[in-house]
């Protein structure tokens, strides 16, 4: 039979992982934004472009077509694979949030001048900056950053 000191050091233990944890998330301050964020770029993963679409603003949908937006992201992803990627930081900013990401890819043997930037694994490591907006209950991603090779990843300003 455990004695009190042993249980409440027990609780003591779980309540410091669930503390270590919840501070690791630098989206916890809010809300679902974490799950969106990652649904957002495990669907780019999958080359899911119908569930990017759908997870961008509506602003965004208004003036990018769907056939359109699905279509180039297909072509521009051709020989790229999104292997990981991290949140370094959230920012509020104006209205959204910005949140700092780094993506790990592995780039086109047949894209020269990407390749030479890669490791010799041809891995390569982009740091870039989303901005999302939180509408009608719900998290959108604005702007998905400028990685160079998905230019349908800019706002519409």
């Amino acid at each position: 039979m455990r004695t009190y000191r042993e249980a409440g050091t027990r609780r003591y233990k779980w309540l410091a992982i669930v503390l270590l944890l919840t501070a690791c998330d630098p989206l916890s301050d809010y809300g679902d934004l974490s799950a969106r964020v990652q649904a957002f770029y495990r669907a780019e993963q999958a080359r899911d472009w119908e569930q990017v679409y759908a997870m961008r603003a509506p602003e965004f949908r208004w003036g990018v077509g769907h056939d359109y937006f699905v279509t180039a992201m297909g072509e521009d992803s051709y020989g790229w694979e999104l292997r990981d990627f991290e949140v370094l930081d959230v920012e509020r900013v104006a209205g959204h949030v910005r949140v700092a990401l780094r993506f790990d890819y592995s780039v086109p043997a047949d894209n020269p001048e990407w390749r030479s930037l890669a490791d010799k694994h041809g891995h390569l490591e982009i740091e870039d900056v989303s901005d999302w907006v939180f509408k009608d209950g719900e998290w959108f991603c604005r702007d998905a950053g400028v990685r160079k090779h998905l230019p349908m990843s800019d706002a519409l300003d």
